[in-house]
């Protein structure tokens, strides 16, 4: 699975500098070109900001930034042990993501981005698309999935627990010694010593 996972994250990163690659060749020279009238348009920027155009002229701190993450994410991909489809395909298209517009910014100096609708004003691409349905996926997985495996563990603990109870009170009711059976209590010293004299006595 670690394997598959690390060919997945080659694909969507080579997928995503192929189109910028094709965006520089076929897009730029036009700028803009309609894909669906008034819904949906390719659209050559060049982002010098974050994902979805936001904070400007901070190349250095997102690389940064970039690199931390990925490797945060490389880390829980081959060590977190509770992964599901969701934690394993959140981490494997945000690392896809983040190294698609780390390449452009250490190679460029900026993104390129491209995809625009009409009725969302900051111009994206595919590495950007990547990371959003990671986020989207990981809080899948914290809010639903990971919640439902915790209720599920307890109830299983709590069985175990009551099997195990009557178990250990049979074991003590059967191996020790009844209660209820008290062994009669020895006479006191003084008191042996007046039984002693009283036998004395009476063989005289």
């Amino acid at each position: 699975m670690a394997v598959l996972s690390f060919v997945l994250i080659l694909l969507l990163i080579a997928a995503d500098q192929l189109i910028k690659y094709l965006c520089i060749l076929k897009l730029q020279p036009v700028g803009s070109v309609e894909v669906i009238p008034g819904f949906l348009k390719l659209t050559y920027v060049e982002n010098r900001g974050a994902a979805l155009g936001i904070l400007q002229n901070q190349r250095i701190f997102f690389i940064i930034i970039t690199i931390v993450f990925c490797f945060v994410l490389l880390y829980l991909l081959y060590y977190y042990r509770r992964h599901d489809f969701f934690s394993r395909f959140a981490c494997i298209v945000i690392i896809a993501g983040g190294i698609g517009n780390l390449v452009d910014r250490i190679r460029l100096h900026y993104v390129i981005d491209y995809i625009s609708f009409s009725f969302y004003s900051p111009v994206f691409n595919f590495a950007d698309i990547c990371v959003v349905a990671g986020v989207i996926a990981a809080l899948i997985h914290i809010l639903f999935t990971s919640r439902e495996r915790k209720k599920e563990a307890v109830p299983e603990i709590s069985g175990l627990q009551t099997q195990e109870q009557p178990e250990k009170n049979g074991a003590s009711d059967s191996g020790g010694e009844d209660p209820q059976e008290e062994k009669a209590p020895e006479p006191e010293k003084g008191d042996r010593n007046e039984q002693n004299a009283s036998d004395h006595g009476t063989g005289e």
